[in-house]
Parts: C-alpha cells; sequence; structure tokens
C-alpha cells in the first residue's frame, strides 16, 4: 500500500510543478528503450556520489547506469534531454549544495555527448516526493530513510529535438 501511494505521489509531484512536462502527465521511459517521446520521463534511484568530496565525484558503482545514458542518447543523436537532480532533506543540510545534475552532464560530456544536448537543473528539496512534515511523523527510522530514498533521484527528461 506505501508503494502505492508513493508512486501516485511522484505522479502528483511531476504533473503538478514540472512545467515542461505535456499535460495530462508524465510518460516513462527506461534507458533500454530504443527512443522515447518529448515530455517523457526516466527516474533514476542508482546514481550515487562521493559526499564527502566537494567536487561531487559520481561513485564508481554508478558508472554502468552512466554508460547506460550515453548509449541511450548516442543511439539517439537529435535527443536533447533535462537532467534533473533532487535532494533528500538531509542532503539539503549540507554546508555547500551539491551540483549532482552538473556532475552528470560534465560526464556525458567527456564521453563525447554534445553539450548542446544536456541541460542540467538542480531542484535541491524543493520537489520532495514524501514531504518533510510527512516523514516527522513516521514512527521508524526504517520507513524515513525510505523516504529519504525515494527524495533522492535523478530524473532525466526528454526536450524538443536539436536541429541538425
Amino acid at each position: 500500500m506505501r508503494i502505492f501511494i508513493l508512486i501516485a505521489a511522484l505522479f502528483v509531484v511531476f504533473s503538478a510543478k514540472a512545467q515542461d512536462v505535456p499535460s495530462p502527465g508524465p510518460k516513462w521511459f527506461t534507458l533500454k528503450d530504443s527512443t522515447a517521446a518529448t515530455g517523457s520521463l526516466c527516474v533514476l534511484r542508482n546514481i550515487h556520489f562521493d559526499m564527502f568530496h566537494y567536487d561531487q565525484n559520481i561513485d564508481s558503482n554508478s558508472y554502468p547506469v552512466m554508460d547506460s545514458i550515453v548509449r541511450f542518447l548516442k543511439r539517439n543523436p537529435t535527443m536533447k534531454i533535462m537532467v534533473n537532480a533532487h535532494l533528500s532533506p538531509t542532503q539539503g543540510q549540507m554546508c555547500w549544495v551539491p551540483r549532482h545534475a552538473h556532475t552528470i552532464v560534465d560526464y556525458l560530456i567527456k564521453q563525447g555527448i554534445d553539450s548542446v544536448r544536456l541541460v542540467p537543473r538542480e531542484w535541491g528539496t524543493t520537489q520532495p516526493i514524501v514531504p518533510l512534515s510527512k516523514i516527522k511523523l513516521m514512527k521508524t527510522d526504517k520507513e524515513r530513510m525510505e523516504a529519504y530514498r525515494l527524495d533522492r533521484r535523478i530524473v532525466l527528461q526528454v526536450m524538443d529535438p536539436i536541429k541538425k
């Protein structure tokens, strides 16, 4: 039941707040798909960063996912994407602002993806899936950690294709 509520909350957050997503709501894609329509979203929760390093290096365990993004973009040479980075409330309390979207874009550029096709967007803690007010009411650490995990995400959003 909780998973259903969280998925419903994710749908509401994106359809209500992401201005670039066409109504009635988002379409979803995966990195295994051959292509994706404008406005489609891909939620990635398995890209991790070295949180104790100011440069926000991508954790080496995340390279297979990053390389999947590269392959997806190379299969779609005119596709432009927005890389949306979302933080959990615990990450938002750090002494510096994480630049996860910019770090991902930098990685993709180093792998040969044209920077014109990539738009980084740092959302911080402004679009939580589970609001902090609800997290504070949770009774167990396990529930709170799951809520924080849901808020930490990278969302790829397909934009209008570039003209070649």
